[in-house]
Protein backbone atom coordinates (compact mmCIF):
# COMPACT_ATOMS: atom_id res chain seq x y z
CA UNK A 1 0.00 0.00 0.00
CA UNK A 2 1.47 3.34 -1.05
CA UNK A 3 1.72 6.40 1.18
CA UNK A 4 -0.82 8.17 -1.01
CA UNK A 5 -3.34 5.39 -0.47
CA UNK A 6 -2.83 5.58 3.30
CA UNK A 7 -3.52 9.32 3.12
CA UNK A 8 -6.57 8.80 0.92
CA UNK A 9 -7.96 6.26 3.38
CA UNK A 10 -7.26 8.60 6.30
CA UNK A 11 -9.07 11.49 4.59
CA UNK A 12 -12.12 9.33 3.89
CA UNK A 13 -12.12 7.91 7.41
CA UNK A 14 -11.92 11.36 8.99
CA UNK A 15 -14.99 12.52 7.09
CA UNK A 16 -13.57 16.03 6.75
CA UNK A 17 -14.21 17.90 3.48
CA UNK A 18 -11.03 18.18 1.45
CA UNK A 19 -11.23 21.98 1.41
CA UNK A 20 -11.23 21.93 5.22
CA UNK A 21 -8.20 19.64 5.26
CA UNK A 22 -6.46 22.05 2.91
CA UNK A 23 -7.38 25.01 5.10
CA UNK A 24 -6.19 23.39 8.35
CA UNK A 25 -2.94 22.03 6.93
CA UNK A 26 -2.18 25.05 4.71
CA UNK A 27 -1.66 22.62 1.85
CA UNK A 28 -3.29 23.80 -1.35
CA UNK A 29 -6.20 21.91 -2.90
CA UNK A 30 -4.07 21.35 -5.98
CA UNK A 31 -1.22 19.81 -4.00
CA UNK A 32 -3.61 17.63 -2.01
CA UNK A 33 -5.18 16.42 -5.23
CA UNK A 34 -1.78 15.51 -6.66
CA UNK A 35 -0.83 13.66 -3.48
CA UNK A 36 -4.09 11.73 -3.32
CA UNK A 37 -3.96 10.86 -7.02
CA UNK A 38 -0.34 9.68 -6.69
CA UNK A 39 0.98 12.39 -8.98
CA UNK A 40 3.19 13.83 -6.24
CA UNK A 41 5.18 12.38 -3.36
CA UNK A 42 4.28 13.66 0.07
CA UNK A 43 7.04 15.36 2.05
CA UNK A 44 7.74 14.66 5.75
CA UNK A 45 6.41 18.05 6.86
CA UNK A 46 3.16 17.61 4.92
CA UNK A 47 2.79 14.10 6.32
CA UNK A 48 3.10 15.49 9.84
CA UNK A 49 0.49 18.18 9.11
CA UNK A 50 -1.93 15.64 7.67
CA UNK A 51 -1.37 13.25 10.57
CA UNK A 52 -2.17 15.98 13.09
CA UNK A 53 -5.20 17.32 11.21
CA UNK A 54 -6.73 13.92 10.49
CA UNK A 55 -5.78 12.57 13.95
CA UNK A 56 -4.01 9.68 12.27
CA UNK A 57 -0.51 9.59 13.81
CA UNK A 58 0.23 6.31 12.06
CA UNK A 59 0.70 8.29 8.83
CA UNK A 60 4.07 9.38 10.20
CA UNK A 61 5.01 5.75 10.82
CA UNK A 62 3.93 4.74 7.33
CA UNK A 63 6.00 7.57 5.90
CA UNK A 64 9.11 6.40 7.75
CA UNK A 65 8.62 2.87 6.44
CA UNK A 66 9.06 4.18 2.90
CA UNK A 67 12.75 4.80 3.53
CA UNK A 68 15.68 2.47 4.16
CA UNK A 69 16.34 3.70 7.69
CA UNK A 70 12.69 3.34 8.60
CA UNK A 71 12.45 -0.15 7.14
CA UNK A 72 15.58 -1.32 8.94
CA UNK A 73 15.22 0.34 12.35
CA UNK A 74 11.54 1.14 12.91
CA UNK A 75 9.02 -1.47 13.96
CA UNK A 76 6.10 -1.89 11.59
CA UNK A 77 2.89 -0.18 12.60
CA UNK A 78 0.44 -2.74 13.97
CA UNK A 79 -2.69 -2.03 11.96
CA UNK A 80 -3.90 -5.61 11.74
CA UNK A 81 -5.49 -7.80 14.40
CA UNK A 82 -4.56 -5.58 17.33
CA UNK A 83 -7.01 -4.11 19.83
CA UNK A 84 -6.63 -0.36 19.98
CA UNK A 85 -8.31 0.36 23.33
CA UNK A 86 -5.98 1.86 25.92
CA UNK A 87 -6.67 -0.75 28.58
CA UNK A 88 -6.16 -3.61 26.11
CA UNK A 89 -2.80 -2.20 25.08
CA UNK A 90 -1.72 -1.91 28.71
CA UNK A 91 -2.76 -5.47 29.49
CA UNK A 92 -0.83 -6.70 26.46
CA UNK A 93 2.15 -4.63 27.62
CA UNK A 94 2.02 -6.22 31.05
CA UNK A 95 1.99 -9.70 29.50
CA UNK A 96 5.01 -8.89 27.34
CA UNK A 97 6.86 -7.38 30.32
CA UNK A 98 6.17 -10.53 32.33
CA UNK A 99 7.71 -12.61 29.54
CA UNK A 100 10.68 -10.24 29.43
CA UNK A 101 11.18 -10.54 33.19
CA UNK A 102 11.36 -14.34 32.98
CA UNK A 103 14.83 -14.07 31.43
CA UNK A 104 15.82 -10.74 32.96
CA UNK A 105 18.10 -11.85 35.80
CA UNK A 106 19.88 -14.50 33.77
CA UNK A 107 20.46 -12.00 30.96
CA UNK A 108 21.71 -9.41 33.47
CA UNK A 109 24.24 -11.91 34.81
CA UNK A 110 25.77 -12.74 31.43
CA UNK A 111 25.74 -9.12 30.22
CA UNK A 112 27.53 -8.00 33.38
CA UNK A 113 30.11 -10.73 32.83
CA UNK A 114 30.67 -10.29 29.10
CA UNK A 115 31.78 -7.19 27.22
CA UNK A 116 32.48 -8.03 23.58
CA UNK A 117 30.76 -10.43 21.19
CA UNK A 118 33.62 -12.93 21.42
CA UNK A 119 33.09 -13.19 25.19
CA UNK A 120 29.70 -14.83 24.69
CA UNK A 121 29.24 -18.56 24.34
CA UNK A 122 26.70 -19.71 21.76
CA UNK A 123 24.25 -20.43 24.57
CA UNK A 124 24.73 -16.97 26.08
CA UNK A 125 24.29 -15.33 22.69
CA UNK A 126 21.03 -17.24 22.25
CA UNK A 127 19.84 -15.87 25.58
CA UNK A 128 20.86 -12.33 24.59
CA UNK A 129 18.87 -12.73 21.39
CA UNK A 130 15.92 -14.07 23.37
CA UNK A 131 15.88 -11.11 25.76
CA UNK A 132 16.17 -8.72 22.79
CA UNK A 133 13.17 -10.32 21.12
CA UNK A 134 11.17 -10.03 24.32
CA UNK A 135 12.24 -6.38 24.60
CA UNK A 136 11.10 -5.73 21.02
CA UNK A 137 7.68 -7.11 21.94
CA UNK A 138 7.55 -4.65 24.84
CA UNK A 139 8.71 -1.83 22.57
CA UNK A 140 5.96 -2.63 20.10
CA UNK A 141 3.39 -2.34 22.88
CA UNK A 142 4.83 1.00 23.96
CA UNK A 143 4.71 2.34 20.42
CA UNK A 144 1.11 1.13 20.09
CA UNK A 145 0.30 2.98 23.31
CA UNK A 146 1.87 6.12 21.85
CA UNK A 147 -0.39 5.85 18.80
CA UNK A 148 -3.43 5.35 21.06
CA UNK A 149 -2.49 8.44 23.07
CA UNK A 150 -2.08 10.53 19.92
CA UNK A 151 -5.40 9.35 18.47
CA UNK A 152 -7.21 9.97 21.75
CA UNK A 153 -5.72 13.29 22.84
CA UNK A 154 -4.15 14.60 19.63
CA UNK A 155 -0.76 14.21 18.03
CA UNK A 156 0.37 17.57 19.41
CA UNK A 157 -0.11 16.21 22.92
CA UNK A 158 2.11 13.24 22.10
CA UNK A 159 4.85 15.34 20.52
CA UNK A 160 4.82 17.65 23.54
CA UNK A 161 5.31 14.69 25.87
CA UNK A 162 8.15 13.39 23.72
CA UNK A 163 9.80 16.82 23.71
CA UNK A 164 9.57 17.00 27.49
CA UNK A 165 10.98 13.50 27.81
CA UNK A 166 13.87 14.30 25.48
CA UNK A 167 14.61 17.50 27.37
CA UNK A 168 14.61 15.57 30.64
CA UNK A 169 17.19 13.18 29.17
CA UNK A 170 19.32 16.12 28.04
CA UNK A 171 19.07 17.81 31.44
CA UNK A 172 20.10 14.60 33.19
CA UNK A 173 23.11 14.26 30.89
CA UNK A 174 21.82 11.02 29.36
CA UNK A 175 22.47 12.56 25.94
CA UNK A 176 26.06 13.02 24.85
CA UNK A 177 27.29 11.01 27.80
CA UNK A 178 28.88 7.67 26.98
CA UNK A 179 28.59 6.40 30.55
CA UNK A 180 26.30 3.37 30.65
CA UNK A 181 23.59 3.53 33.30
CA UNK A 182 22.63 -0.09 34.05
CA UNK A 183 19.05 -1.16 34.55
CA UNK A 184 18.85 -2.93 37.88
CA UNK A 185 16.36 -5.64 38.70
CA UNK A 186 14.84 -3.34 41.33
CA UNK A 187 14.17 -0.59 38.78
CA UNK A 188 12.71 -3.08 36.31
CA UNK A 189 10.38 -4.48 38.98
CA UNK A 190 9.34 -0.96 39.99
CA UNK A 191 8.47 -0.18 36.35
CA UNK A 192 6.46 -3.39 36.14
CA UNK A 193 4.57 -2.65 39.38
CA UNK A 194 3.75 0.85 38.13
CA UNK A 195 2.31 -0.57 34.91
CA UNK A 196 0.12 -2.98 36.89
CA UNK A 197 -1.27 -0.08 38.92
CA UNK A 198 -2.08 1.85 35.74
CA UNK A 199 -3.89 -1.20 34.35
CA UNK A 200 -6.05 -1.32 37.48
CA UNK A 201 -6.95 2.36 37.09
CA UNK A 202 -8.05 1.87 33.48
Amino acid sequence: MTMQLYIEAAVKSAGIPIYEVADKTHISDKTLYKIRSRQQQVSPDKTALLAATLRRPELVRYHCQNFEIGRNFHLVYLDGRVREEGHAILLKSMKEIEEFMVHFQEAMDIMNKNVDAQDYTSEEKSLAKKILREALDVRHCIETLEMWYAKTFGIDELTEEIKEHNQKCIDRKYVGNRRVIPLSREIAIEMYDTLKKVCLIL
